[in-house]
């Protein structure tokens, strides 16, 4: 499967770094945080890549290239303005494949994306997000997961009815998705996108016991430097 992954975020809460560093090349343990995720992703047996670009995307350009180094291979989308999560997503539609993994290029979760993909591809579901069964309850709920593992709510704000933690990683039929989609060119995926899908329960978790972890905030790198090798 081509992996898609969102790395165009200014990383506000990261500056000044991130006035010359994009937020996704953040260093953790001497390597550009998005090379790490490259890296897990190549060890499920991806090899193709799109990385989603906006805020100084020529270092994100001028470090990877075409992949050959890292020994995938890599296209890039670049927004000459943000577009917001899912208006960048449509920006590259002409370069999306019809079976493709969305990924947030702020967080990872050290899991097997093989047993994510295998469910994906032998249920065939039209969309499958990663759930964190959040037994450690350090963050609020945002998604609800119901028992045959349909996803029918999505509440950033509200922990009430939630049972899970959405990881930001999807497995997507792309003709479904972009059917989701409203007309505008700018918006989020997760106000915009996320309700259609939950209404026409379109989309299923694959549950996992791994957390996430994030760049967002300076304390949380230290934490990653001890999750990636």
């Amino acid at each position: 499967m081509q992996a898609v992954i969102l790395a165009g975020g200014r990383g506000e809460r990261l500056r000044p770094q991130t006035d010359t560093v994009p937020k996704s090349m953040t260093p953790v343990k001497g390597k550009p945080f998005l090379e790490h995720q490259i890296l897990l992703l190549k060890k499920a047996g991806i090899s193709d890549f799109l990385l989603l670009t906006g805020h100084l995307s020529n270092v994100i350009e001028s470090h990877f290239r075409e992949g050959s180094k890292l020994k995938v291979h890599i296209e890039y989308s670049v927004d000459s303005h943000p577009l917001g999560s899912g208006g960048a997503v449509k920006n590259a539609a002409k370069l999306i494949q019809n079976d493709f993994l969305l990924i947030n290029g702020d967080a990872v979760t050290p899991m097997d994306y093989k047993d994510m993909i295998t469910q994906y591809k032998t249920q065939s579901i039209p969309i499958l997000m990663t759930a964190y069964d959040n037994h450690d309850k350090l963050i609020p709920n945002n998604i609800r997961v119901e028992p045959d593992l349909t996803i029918t709510g999505y509440n950033r704000n509200n922990p009430n009815g939630m049972t899970h933690i959405e990881s930001g990683i999807l497995a997507i039929k792309s003709f479904v998705f972009f059917r989701m989609m409203p007309e505008t060119s700018v918006f989020s995926i997760e106000d915009d996108v996320y309700p259609k899908l939950n209404r026409y329960r379109l989309m299923k978790a694959f549950v996992t016991d791994k957390p996430f972890y994030d760049i967002n905030v300076p304390e949380r790198l230290k934490k990653l430097g001890e999750i990636l090798a």
